[in-house]
């Protein structure tokens, strides 16, 4: 009774008063002795909550034994506690007495609370978390708890996982690095990395795992963490392709200007070397030599627009001239096993549009269709004019009423699934095996086509071929424009050029055409010997052309100089690279200081032509 660690109260079994308490029921409470002893139980206002009144002592007399759980109780202090009471009744010397024992459960009700949220912690953490986890057993493998996003996200009832092994979700050729890997760690606290495991539906997803080992109903085990990283993955290496690409243009940048210099001598001499021939041979020649120089230079702008994005210089087109063209290609270069059938009319109006990007459509729905067709099959390339009226456009997404010329690619190839159809115009997506495609054919064309206003539509069945139809705003009032003849350019009056370029050939291509249309020139390989030459005639010399890439001294600092010495010089800068195409280069920054810019390869009635502007602004040319 003295040194019980529960309060103890003895009360006379038939008046129910007080007649001892123990120490420690006093300590609990707060209250002196005297407090307790010669009072009736239900006096004391600290044990109303227990024995109210006379009524409910009764019920203590009447049991042997009496239980209150959860009970609270008043401290001298004014604090409250919980308490478990419990009453015997004995038979102490032939006298009746009732013995209340008080359990103070305050301790163990903040226990049982912090357990409670503890458990509560847990299946919001386990149960709620968005990323999958489960607990495995070390010594089987065995899942011993799931939660709900795994079962989601694998496809697996809970079931069904709990009567599995973390093999099971596992491609068979990763099997033998998981048993390994379990091996090797079996007592590392925590271990992350990246595996691949399989589905349900038997898709295989990367993902990413943290573990961390614990003991879970005495057995031990790891509890998994397990994130899927398959888009994410998916989305780095588009973004290191993205990465790859702007250095190819980067790199497509630097080489259009070389191949521009090598151009440019061939566009500017061969009309030079019309004058001296005569025989229709040669002229044959000469013509297919500045074709192919035109089209090397078109293949230039092409790769750049490409690379840099550029929608490029839209015109009146001939659209058939184009679809000529492709036709040609497919005849001589694709397979034998491919068979074509083409119709381009004559009569096909012309459209506003860059013919180098409309060429580059056409001939990347042309590949496609030979790709779709890997044992060869037939490959319609067709062009009409076409007058939507309201109704017509109305059921075709994108489509306005109008006129449009469309040009028709279809194949009798594989077919596209529905399933994938929507994904087809995606950057990067493709069907096609690694090394095949890159997947920007079809972007690239809607691209291009949304550029010129237009719209695209596809048909396509699995096994039965498809047909893609490119829709172009027409130009219905646009005649076909006669082969311009050559611009008759003044000559000039014994005016003094001064050229600058490190191209030897270019230099001296361009000093003929002046000195033998009324000019005279002078010519220098960097900046430094056109400062010099310039020093000691700079009030002779009328204007100076120069490159902007240069050795030594290149364009912009040459023209900062020359106006320095003589702010009223007429400037013509020249590159092979234009405004639009780098913005590393020194070609925006020279266009702010000269007067005019030529674009590598031109025309030698370009040249004159500008050089005769500036120096007769007023005067017709």
């Amino acid at each position: 009774f003295e040194s019980a660690k529960d309060g103890i109260l003895i009360l006379d079994a038939e008046s129910g008063v007080v007649v001892d308490v123990n120490p420690f029921l006093i300590e609990i409470l707060g209250f002196s002795r005297e407090t307790f002893l010669g009072k009736k139980i239900w006096e004391l206002g600290f044990f109303r909550d227990i024995v109210a009144n006379q009524a409910s002592f009764a019920e203590l007399q009447q049991a042997e034994y009496f239980r209150y759980e959860d009970k609270p109780l008043k401290t001298a202090d004014g604090r409250q506690i919980d308490v478990e009471f419990v009453s015997n009744v004995y038979l102490v010397n032939q006298q009746k007495v009732i013995q209340c024992n008080i359990v103070d459960m305050t301790e163990r009700k903040a226990a049982e609370h912090l357990l409670r949220e503890s458990r509560e912690r847990y299946r919001l953490l386990f149960e709620n978390n968005p990323l999958s986890m489960w607990l495995y057993a070390l010594e089987s493998l065995q899942f011993l708890a799931v939660n709900e996003s795994a079962v989601q996200h694998y496809g697996y009832t809970r079931e069904e996982f709990l009567a599995m092994t973390i093999m099971d979700i596992r491609p068979a050729d990763d099997i033998p690095k998981l048993l390994k890997y379990v091996e090797d760690r079996p007592g590392n606290p925590t271990s992350a990395g990246e595996w691949r495991h399989r589905r349900k539906d038997g898709s295989i997803i990367d993902v990413e795992v943290i573990s961390r080992a614990l003991e879970f109903n005495g057995r031990k085990a790891r509890l998994v963490l397990a994130a899927d990283i398959t888009e994410k993955k998916l989305f780095e290496e588009k973004f290191l392709h993205a990465q790859r690409l702007e250095s190819i243009g980067m790199l497509a940048a630097g080489i259009a200007h070389d191949l521009n210099n090598v151009l440019a001598p061939i566009v500017f001499s061969a009309p030079m070397l019309r004058a001296s021939l005569s025989a229709p041979r040669d002229l044959k020649i000469l013509d297919g030599l500045e074709r192919s120089a035109a089209r090397g230079a078109g293949l230039v702008k092409q790769i750049l627009g490409f690379a840099h994005n550029g929608a490029g210089e839209l015109q009146a087109t001939q659209v058939k001239h184009l679809a000529r063209d492709i036709v040609g290609v497919i005849e001589e270069t694709f397979p034998k096993s491919t068979q074509l059938e083409h119709h381009i009319p004559a009569t096909l109006w012309p459209v506003q549009g860059n013919p180098t990007q409309i060429h580059q459509v056409l001939l990347n729905l042309c590949v496609n269709a030979r790709d779709a067709m890997p044992s060869g099959g037939t490959l319609r390339v067709t062009a009409a004019n076409r007058q939507l009226d309201a109704a017509e456009a109305g059921a075709i997404p994108g489509a306005r009423p109008g006129a449009w010329v469309m040009l028709e690619v279809a194949d009798t190839g594989t077919g596209i699934p529905p399933e994938i159809l929507e994904e087809i115009w995606d950057p990067f997506f493709t069907t096609k095996g690694i090394g095949k495609g890159t997947g920007l054919g079809l972007s690239t064309v809607r691209g291009i086509v949304a550029s010129h206003h237009g719209f695209v539509t596809l048909d396509s069945r699995v096994g039965q071929g498809t047909t893609v139809r490119v829709f172009l705003p027409a130009l219905e009032n646009e005649s076909p424009r006669p082969s311009a003849a050559a611009p008759d350019v003044p000559d000039g009056h014994d005016e003094l050029i001064l050229v600058v370029d490190d191209d030897v050939i270019v230099r001296e291509l361009a000093t003929f055409t002046l000195e033998n249309h009324g000019y005279r020139a002078v010519s220098c390989g960097d900046g430094v010997q056109a400062i010099n030459v310039f020093g000691a005639r700079a009030g002779e010399i009328a204007l100076v052309l120069t490159d902007v890439d240069m050795p030594r001294l290149g364009g912009i600092l040459l023209s900062r100089a020359l106006l320095q010495i003589r702010p009223n010089i007429r400037l013509i800068a020249m590159s092979g690279l234009s405004r639009n195409e780098a913005g590393g280069t020194d070609v925006p920054e020279i266009r702010k200081l000269v007067h005019a810019f030529l674009l590598k390869p031109f025309k030698p009635e370009d040249l004159l032509g500008t050089i005769h502007r500036l120096l007769h602004p007023t005067s017709d040319p």
